[in-house]
């Protein structure tokens, strides 16, 4: 009976590290992803069954035999099968795994700590370069040829400039954008 005191102990403190486990992994989204260990190695179930763990290549090379196990799924077996009875590296796993929606987060977050670039641009326009413009535009667009939407946007501007008293018009442009760096924020990741 003393023998079995420390099994039952043991028994549960592995219940308490699975569900402290199951609920971390379920905060960060991360049950339905694939399970990975600290050495990047997948978490499979063979066609015997059985759970080990293996590298991306030798995934890759056995895919049609091997099954690549999501959180829930390893923490599903390290439950039920017991061979990983005592596999505490499962609830390693679990507890660091994490969804895409924290991922996308996260990297929205950072793009908006780097911020937006601003370009800004002043134009002044003659009444006659404007309406040579609006002419060639005139002959393209009855030649058949459609505009993207940045010309659209430029014909607006033209008849509005056209439709102006004055004979010089000036023209303040504003762009911003975050391309460049989101692709920052894609290159540090």
């Amino acid at each position: 009976m003393l023998d079995l005191l420390p099994k039952v102990v043991e028994m549960k403190n592995n219940k308490k590290l699975w569900e402290s486990a199951m609920k971390t992994a379920e905060t960060s989204g991360g049950l339905n992803e694939i399970a990975v260990g600290n050495s990047g190695e997948l978490y499979v179930r063979g066609e015997n069954g059985a759970v080990s763990t293996m590298s991306v290549a030798a995934y890759k090379k056995n895919a049609s035999k091997v099954e690549a196990l999501t959180i829930a799924q390893l923490m599903d077996a390290r439950e039920r099968d017991v061979f990983l009875a005592n596999n505490n590296d499962v609830f390693v796993v679990a507890n660091n795994s994490i969804g895409m929606k924290q991922i996308t987060e996260y990297a929205q977050n950072i793009i908006s700590k780097i911020g937006t670039e601003k370009k800004s641009s002043e134009r002044v326009y003659d009444r006659d370069t404007v309406m040579a413009m609006r002419s060639r535009i005139q002959e393209e667009l009855q030649a058949g040829r459609m505009p993207t939407d940045d010309e659209v946007q430029g014909f607006a501007l033209l008849d509005t400039l056209a439709s102006s008293t004055s004979n010089y018009n000036q023209v303040k442009e504003e762009t911003s954008t975050q391309k460049n760096q989101i692709m920052k924020a894609v290159n540090y990741i």
